[in-house]
């Protein structure tokens, strides 16, 4: 089926968008319902978790206050000193005050013996002690010597006979002496845990639980706390009618709560070795608050369908027309490219992806024209550089000078020197005759040694040379008489005219990932102006100074090197008064490393 472009975009976005979206919406209205319990009740076990710990924080502050205050000698004395005066015991509740009540939560601190009650001090006229007899008969004094000293904590509404304020927590142990572990007495205090209702308060103001309703259980399921006061001493079970369950570690279920339909979820706090029982918090969220968007989702399907279908028809009508020509434009250049025609240019109209596109055609265009250039340049200086090579590898006035040396030695009755001399010559002779256009740095480094010792014998005393090359690069390969033009720049004219003794010294090691080889003499350096001229990219021009047409010249070996290795490789020059240093930098062969 031949269809125009901007007729299958608008089919696409009727296919793929706007009838897709009808059927998300009457399918996700009821899909909808069961992913947003699932994923509330991950999202609650995570605020529930986050609020646990700091229950548990806090549970573990008075607890840790206890233990600390119990073991100290102002505490263990009371129990080990009878109080037989009126003075005595002011003075022992002085001792409670100053250091139980300090705490900010502790509103009450009482001592017993096995007997009696010792001493009592509170915070507030209105708090009475609970008597030894009560405690006594309450189930919670032999559940005390089971825990060895650990802390119990009585919830408000567990124990009613305490009467104890229904906004304290009873803390109570049993005290042990320090040094020998036996039972000395009782202590119970009278917590305030009005933190409950900060962190509640502080996670709504947030905005971190909207909607949902804290409750604090025991294992009986009884109330304690309640974040809105409205059921505290109630029986949980008694307002969920389904069967609910406190053992899980997490459990969320959607149930009645009170009558009204809710996600109710539990989670332990895990805190039965800090306070003697577990206890379990609730979390109550009306699905109705849960639900109020996703109902209106029905509503909205309508009005976004029809919305788009008109959406649909104007954009097919004003916009995907403009797109489909521009395409067009581009395409028929696309084809003058293909045909060879690299002139062609694409309008560019409007600040839009269409002009985005136009120019970035435009520039690709513009780029392949200058790389076709610069291969072209490339090609020709490569060209013309091998040329040079070709003419310049063997200087004749060099081989002259050295067959007259040989002569001389010969009529001298100097054999071995003699044959010394041609077996260097016939090095240098070997390599430069050889096609190849890389070879061995080891026979790179034997062609400059032989041509260093012709250039010795030729003039005595006017130089000396070193080699230091590391045996790890002797297997890798380097482009032919590359290094040879270097050290004949410093014999002819960094020790021309020298008042002292020439020094070369050639080292060769791995540096990095790379093979640098440095030429270094202390002769009289490269001027300034000669330097400025070696740059890469430019003609090469035999006829400027005597460093650049000697031999192959600096310039034409640093050419051919980048040309061959590319960016970063090359040739690098520092050069004073003082001497020269040549660097030539060739990528390390990993097989030949290997």
């Amino acid at each position: 089926m031949n269809l125009k472009l901007s007729h299958k975009i608008l089919i696409a976005f009727f296919g793929f968008i706007i009838i897709p979206l009808f059927l998300v919406g009457l399918t996700g209205y009821y899909f909808s319902l069961q992913f947003i319990e699932e994923k509330y009740s991950e999202q609650t076990k995570l605020t529930l978790n986050a609020v646990s710990q700091n229950i548990r924080y806090i549970v573990q502050d008075i607890n840790n206050f206890s233990d600390s205050w119990i073991v100290s000698n102002d505490i263990q004395s009371l129990f080990k000193e009878p109080l037989l005066s009126e003075l005595n015991q002011i003075k022992a509740e002085k001792r409670i005050l100053q250091s139980l009540l300090t705490h900010p939560n502790v509103q009450m601190a009482t001592l017993y013996n096995f007997e009696e009650e010792i001493v009592s001090s509170a915070k507030s006229e209105n708090l009475h002690s609970v008597s030894f007899e009560k405690l006594f008969n309450s189930e919670v004094y032999e559940k005390m010597f089971g825990y060895t000293g650990r802390p119990i904590w009585i919830t408000p509404h567990d124990i009613e006979t305490f009467s104890v304020p229904s906004s304290l927590y009873t803390h109570v142990r049993v005290v042990k002496d320090f040094y020998t572990l036996e039972n000395l007495g009782i202590i119970m205090m009278q917590v305030d845990l009005r933190e409950l209702t900060n962190i509640f308060n502080s996670y709504e103001q947030n905005g971190q639980i909207p909607g949902q309703h804290f409750l604090i259980v025991n294992d009986q399921g009884t109330i304690f706390f309640d974040q809105k006061n409205l059921y505290e001493g109630q029986h949980i079970f008694d307002l969920i009618p389904t069967k609910f369950s406190l053992n899980g570690k997490f459990i969320s279920e959607k149930s009645d709560f009170d009558g009204v339909e809710s996600i109710v979820s539990s989670y332990r706090l895990r805190l039965n070795d800090m306070v003697g029982g577990d206890w379990h918090l609730i979390s109550v969220t009306s699905w109705a608050f849960l639900t109020e968007e996703t109902n209106s989702i029905l509503k909205w399907i309508a009005f976004i369908t029809s919305f788009c279908i008109i959406s649909a028809l104007l954009y097919n009508l004003f916009f995907v027309r403009g797109i489909v020509q521009s395409i067009i434009r581009i395409i028929k250049a696309m084809r003058q490219v293909e045909k060879g025609n690299l002139k062609v240019i694409v309008e560019e109209k409007g600040n839009d992806e269409r002009t985005v596109l136009a120019r970035g055609f435009n520039h690709l265009n513009q780029r392949i024209q200058f790389l076709i250039e610069e291969v072209k340049q490339e090609q020709y200086r490569k060209n013309k550089a091998e040329l040079m090579l070709m003419q310049a590898q063997i200087k004749p006035h060099f081989l002259f000078n050295t067959l007259e040396s040989i002569n001389a030695l010969a009529i001298q009755n100097e054999g071995k020197k003699v044959s010394h001399m041609v077996q260097r010559l016939g090095n240098i002779l070997r390599i430069s005759f050889q096609e190849m256009e890389e070879i061995q740095i080891k026979q790179e480094i034997e062609h400059v040694r032989s041509y260093l010792e012709i250039q010795k014998f030729r003039f005595i005393d006017h130089f000396d040379y070193e080699f230091d090359i590391s045996e790890k690069i002797f297997d890798s390969r380097i482009l032919k008489l590359t290094l040879q033009p270097f050290v004949e720049n410093s014999i002819q004219h960094g020790f021309e005219r020298a008042e002292q003794k020439g020094k070369i010294r050639i080292v060769g090691r791995i540096e990095k990932n790379y093979i640098a080889i440095y030429i270094e003499d202390n002769g009289k350096g490269i001027p300034n102006e000669i330097l400025e001229k070696f740059q890469y990219g430019k003609d090469l021009k035999l006829n400027q100074h005597p460093y650049v047409i000697h031999g192959l010249g600096i310039k034409n070996v640093a050419e051919r090197v980048r040309i061959h290795y590319g960016i970063p490789y090359g040739i690098f020059i520092c050069s004073d008064e003082n001497g020269t240093t040549i660097k030539c930098v060739i990528p390390l062969d990993k097989d030949v490393m290997t």
